[in-house]
């Protein structure tokens, strides 16, 4: 359900109407708040909204199965394909969204927040097979908890407007964050490929390799007394260097557009 609230109406404004929206907010219509045309009125739309939704597991991924193979002799035989996972159960997901939309001078400018938080159990996620047991590939697993949080803001102004021509100027910023809460009991990492890892505290597939923190150059320019991130605040020799994260934080991503409109009138 979203609810919209508006400001006090100043004399001569209008009233404002409950619409059905075609957004559907799980078992009920979902209602916006529309606001007819007035002169100089700055009005601000709380909007919440709460949502579940699932996902089922890819087709035969929980299921072992065999692919034909010519034995010796020709002899029909078969040899692994998949190897399944009979524990593989959908992934649920739980997210909540908070913001407003705020207009003032008569639209002209304009403010939209949105704070969103999703968490989802039993997140389907891949990991490797080791191929000394008889199947190669990666099997399906179910993390314990993956939680997904961010905002999204929207500037918008309209500078300049005149018979059919206007300019407007439009701002965003977005972050997303996303974080291992858990994985299976007693694990705190697997990998889903080289250099991958679905780590707890960390995004999903994280790149995890040597970091290098110190070198020297000998005469002839070769790196020399290379020395690694020991990963516990330190170093060491590289050759004997754990992988450690190499993943970095990307807080937000700005766009900023400028657009102009001339509407083309013929007698």
């Amino acid at each position: 359900m979203r609810i919209g609230v508006p400001r006090e109406l100043e004399p001569g404004e209008r009233r404002v109407a409950l619409v059905p929206d075609a957004v559907t907010r799980l078992s009920g219509a979902g209602f916006e708040v529309v606001v007819e045309p007035g002169a100089g009125r700055e009005a601000s739309f709380p909007d919440a909204a709460y949502g579940e939704s699932g996902r089922a597991p890819p087709f035969n991924a929980a299921v072992r199965t065999y692919q034909p193979a010519t034995g010796p002799g020709d002899v029909s035989a078969v040899t692994p394909q998949n190897i399944g996972n009979p524990n593989l159960k959908p992934e649920r997901g739980k997210e909540i969204e908070l913001g407003f939309d705020a207009g003032f001078l008569d639209d002209r400018l304009g403010l939209e927040f949105t704070y969103y938080r999703k968490r989802t159990t039993d997140e389907i996620l891949q990991r490797d097979v080791a191929p000394s047991i008889g199947f190669s590939g990666q099997q399906y697993f179910n993390a314990g908890a993956v939680l997904n949080q961010g905002v999204e803001l929207l500037a918008r102004a309209r500078p300049y407007a005149s018979g059919p021509v206007s300019v407007d100027l439009t701002f965003n910023v977005a972050t997303n964050s996303n974080k291992i809460l858990s994985l299976l009991p007693g694990v705190t990492s697997v990998s889903p490929g080289t250099f991958l890892q679905h780590h707890v505290g960390y995004p999903v597939g994280s790149w995890f390799a040597r970091r290098v923190v110190s070198a020297e150059l000998d005469a002839m320019g070769n790196p020399i007394n290379v020395l690694c991130d020991d990963g516990n605040g330190g170093t060491t020799a590289c050759g004997s260097a754990p992988n450690v994260s190499a993943w970095l934080r990307s807080w937000s991503a700005t766009t900023l557009a400028t657009r102009s409109s001339l509407d083309s009138k013929w007698a």
